[in-house]
């Protein structure tokens, strides 16, 4: 598109959006590294830049606008970048970040040198299970996310952030922040460094070095709100932020005011058709769908995690027929790109592989560099492999495990492990990996409409937040809350006790910080109450979660996840859970 087309000279638009976007000046040009010459950059012009649309609050002031840059790809661009330049002194402000994943925890666990020797823990702060150093590609740079254990603001000059990063003065309280509203194509994400007494933060999204030309943009939403009697107004553009994403979040229906019952804290892998069947008795009339965790599918690495283990659940279509007939949407868990046991898998399923040509083993759930690693290996097994969603075969053999499974009778489907599609380069090299990442959950939603005419509920688990935008009915915010008991459980059951409480005490704090920009447009899922006494978490732990979840409905958070067992609990429990339930559900924003 041509200047004249943008209406008006690029120079005289960056002028006009100057006046209007306060201290943010928005770029003519943007840098492109070829993605085969890592050291080689060029610059290039946008078409235009544009002022869609200003961002007001619910009283009418004005808070910021959100801006389009476009611009088209050319075949073997790598990363793409455009910097805005905020004009602001660095010294006056401390930067606030977020992070990737939709498992929003962040923790940090100091050690002794003798106890790390005999449990590694983590040493430093990990987003998602994940350590900073792995979360951006770049071990200089961490980032923190308010509410968390660590420090919740960073004075650093320079460092990186998702989704959005803000600058809070250090005495005013003035806040300015920078949102990206994604453009669906690729993984986008923000750096930011102070330069000549300003700050300048990059907008950067990876091409992969795809083979076809891609029409694309920045999109990005511009915010500047001044104190009133020196308080912090961070939530304000929070919230404006939210209403550029939530324009965008296409036609899929948010999952509202559902209390979802799932089988993993109480009982980890080891659950059955009896123990599921049971639960289902116990939980009508508390719960609205109850899913079938991990642990249904034959032995503990199958082959694929489709295959049903037909001795712990000999009927699973007739325990589904059985949770509708108890009032409950009958729910299934999947890790829908993970493969196990790399040497026998059908010759169907293509793994992404290593630089190496090997089968990629994912980073999730456990890493190699991650502390954990010494203590999850031998219980929870290896890490598995990926499929590579690139290969149509691939996508149609998981595409047709979703059509089995709602044969059976199951309406929900809990996606888990998501990021498995990236642990590596792709065999496809047409599009980008959110591209395909995108075409096989939406391929999933049409083959099973086209070939049986229902619609079905997917839960998005461990995957990005931004690119997933969209795709799913509801998206898991939290990590898990309470993990199963460990072996012998009498004789590990306060270790089990002390690592939950540890590793999720800060889950509600960050929780309530992702709801404000990301409520209106996720379905959000919190993974909340505990009354079971079985649940293996602190007893403080548990009071945070049951005082915490209703406020956090107020901020925004739809739906929650329920993984007590109802079993053998007294009255006057159950009474607790239903006046709980009751309240979640007629608690509104």
């Amino acid at each position: 598109m041509s200047e004249a087309e943008g209406n008006g000279s690029s120079s005289q638009r960056h002028k006009e959006l100057d006046k209007t976007s306060g201290k943010w000046s928005t770029p003519e040009t943007f840098t492109v590294i070829r993605a085969d010459e890592a050291t080689a950059t060029s610059r290039r012009k946008f078409f235009y830049t544009q002022k869609i649309e200003e961002i007001k609050l619910e009283n009418g002031i004005p808070v910021g606008q959100i801006v389009e840059l476009p611009f088209t790809t050319q075949p073997g661009d790598g990363q793409v970048s455009a910097a805005f330049t905020l004009d602001i002194n660095p010294e006056d402000y401390d930067v606030i970040t977020a992070g990737p994943h939709m498992w929003s925890q962040s923790t940090s666990v100091k050690t002794s040198r003798f106890l790390n020797k005999l449990l590694p823990l983590p040493t430093n702060p990990i987003i998602g299970r994940r350590p900073y150093k792995n979360s951006l590609e770049d071990p200089r740079y961490r980032y923190y996310e308010p509410g968390s254990d660590v420090d919740q603001k960073s004075s650093a000059k320079e460092g990186r952030s998702y989704g959005f990063v803000a600058f809070r003065h250090k005495q005013t309280g003035e806040n300015l922040m920078l949102g990206i509203i994604p453009y669906l194509d690729t993984f986008e994400r923000i750096s930011y460094g102070a330069k000549n007494g300003k700050f300048v933060v990059s907008v950067e999204k990876d091409f992969e070095g795809i083979t076809t030309p891609r029409e694309s943009a920045f999109k990005v939403f511009l915010g500047s709100v001044h104190s009133e009697k020196g308080k912090s107004n961070y939530a304000d553009l929070l919230e404006a932020y939210a209403q550029g994403l939530a324009k965008i979040k296409g036609d899929t229906p948010l999952l509202e005011n559902s209390v979802i019952g799932f089988s993993w804290p109480a009982y980890g892998h080891g659950i059955n058709q009896k123990i599921i069947s049971e639960e289902i008795k116990t939980s009508r009339g508390i719960v609205d769908t109850y899913i079938i965790d991990a642990g249904w599918a034959g032995g503990a690495n199958p082959e694929n995690v489709y295959q049903v283990d037909t001795k712990k659940f000999p009927d699973l279509p007739g325990l589904a027929q059985e949770m509708r007939e108890a009032g409950i949407k009958p729910g299934i868990w999947v890790a829908p790109f993970a493969l196990y046991k790399l040497n026998k898998t059908p010759e169907s399923l293509t793994p992404l592989r290593d630089r190496n040509g090997r089968p990629a083993k994912s980073p999730f759930p456990i890493r190699e560099d991650y502390k954990f690693s010494a203590l999850a290996k031998p219980l929870f097994g290896k890490n598995p492999g990926s499929l590579d969603i690139s290969v149509p075969e691939v996508r149609a053999y998981i595409t047709q495990q979703f059509v089995k499974l709602t044969k059976m009778g199951f309406e929900v489907f809990k996606l888990d492990f998501l990021s498995h599609a990236f642990a590596a380069k792709m065999e496809k090299h047409d599009k980008t990996s959110i591209e395909y990442y995108r075409q096989t959950i939406q391929e999933i939603r049409e083959t099973v409409r086209q070939r049986l005419g229902k619609e079905i509920i997917l839960i998005g688990c461990g995957g990005p937040w931004l690119e997933s935008l969209g795709l799913f009915n509801g998206s898991r915010m939290t990590p898990d809350s309470a993990n199963p008991p460990l072996p012998l459980r009498k004789v590990t059951a306060k270790i089990n006790e002390g690592v939950n409480t540890l590793l999720y005490r800060s889950a509600t704090a960050v929780a309530a910080r992702r709801t404000l920009p990301f409520g209106q447009s996720f379905g959000m899922i919190f993974d909340g109450i505990h009354i079971d006494p079985n649940v293996p978490l602190g007893g403080k732990r548990k009071a945070d979660f049951n005082k915490s979840i209703l406020a956090l409905k107020e901020l925004g958070i739809s739906n929650m996840f329920v993984g007590d067992s109802l079993i053998n609990i007294p009255a006057n429990v159950r009474q607790e859970w239903e006046e709980f339930v009751q309240s979640f559900k007629t608690s509104n924003r």
